[in-house]
């Protein structure tokens, strides 16, 4: 979003306390305590929605291709 010429950024992005996201080569690992109940999104960095995730209790692998990725709050880099 562009304000008067300044850029602005997301604000006040509260990061899933049940999620743990992790890169990998080709891939992310979204690790949960539990199985959540809403599917996780995952953005880019320009805020444009990639995939919706399931995430059950315990390891969801999701193939991704090397970049830079938003995820239930936190950054992750998959190369």
């Amino acid at each position: 979003m562009v304000n008067k010429g300044l850029s602005t950024g997301i604000e006040k992005v509260k990061p899933l306390s049940t999620l743990q996201v992790q890169g990998g080569v080709g891939q992310m690992i979204l690790t949960s305590s539990v199985s959540l109940k809403e599917p996780v999104v995952v953005y880019n960095v320009s805020g444009k929605v990639l995939k919706q995730v399931t995430i059950l209790e315990g390891k969801t692998m999701v193939s991704m291709m090397p970049g830079l990725y938003i995820v239930g709050g936190q950054k992750c880099l998959v190369r």
